[in-house]
């Protein structure tokens, strides 16, 4: 049954994301309307591993930041440690950087050193 309940909420986002191809503050507002808890912070999870649109990837970072769940906290992890050269990405894990030491929680403070220590990314990432 959960897992039924979360494909019909992701159903939910991947047909609001498909109206709304750049309203994201409104896509936001409705979902928060709609889902509360765990709910919105598995589709912010799910959008985070997901999806490529960087609009919405900073929106969904900014999200995360107010809203400050800690079942975020490991895919933004994830996130800022995934390996790639794309350097259009280090704005945004650079805001997930941020967003982590926003939680003040010492649990990603192992990825936050790999970030500092690791010379061949992004020097903002590093710094």
């Amino acid at each position: 049954m959960q897992e039924n309940s979360s494909q019909n909420i992701i159903s939910y986002l991947e047909e609001r994301l498909s109206h709304n191809t750049q309203d994201y503050v409104k896509l936001f507002a409705d979902l928060k309307k709609n889902f509360k808890g765990k709910d919105i912070s598995n589709l912010l999870n799910y959008i985070i591993i997901n999806k490529n649109d960087k609009k919405l990837l900073n929106y969904t970072i900014k999200e995360i930041n107010k809203l400050k769940y800690l079942n975020n906290m490991n895919v933004l992890i994830d996130f800022i440690l995934k390996n790639d050269t794309n350097s259009e990405l280090s704005d945004l894990k650079v805001l997930a950087i941020k967003t982590l030491s926003n939680f003040n929680n010492t649990s990603c403070v192992d990825a936050l050193l790999y970030c500092l220590n690791d010379k061949s990314s992004n020097y903002r990432i590093r710094l």
